[in-house]
């Protein structure tokens, strides 16, 4: 681990992002957020033998459960389709 000394922090990732595409360090960012530059070669994936890919945990949780409004519900069902879809395409 890199002690707070040995990092800097930023309050946006479009601010990291620009500073990592400088040569001003590295950073796990969403593939979406970097397609550009990565097209560009701008930025370029590390070689690393572990660790280059970083999942998240998400959860989703209903205070109401079957009682939520129908809205909640909805987003709630695409949310689920919408991870679903991202698994499938990553089994591939």
């Amino acid at each position: 681990m890199l002690g707070a000394h040995q990092r800097w922090t930023f309050s946006s990732v479009h601010t990291s992002i620009k500073s990592a595409c400088q040569g001003l360090g590295f950073a796990w960012y969403p593939t979406l957020k970097i397609a550009q530059p990565l097209k560009a070669g701008n930025l370029k994936a590390l070689p690393l033998v572990s660790g280059a890919v970083r999942e998240v945990p998400i959860y989703l949780i209903l205070s109401d459960g079957e009682y939520a409004h129908p809205g909640v519900r909805r987003l709630a069902t695409l949310l689920k389709t919408v991870i679903q879809n991202c698994l499938q395409t990553k089994a591939q």
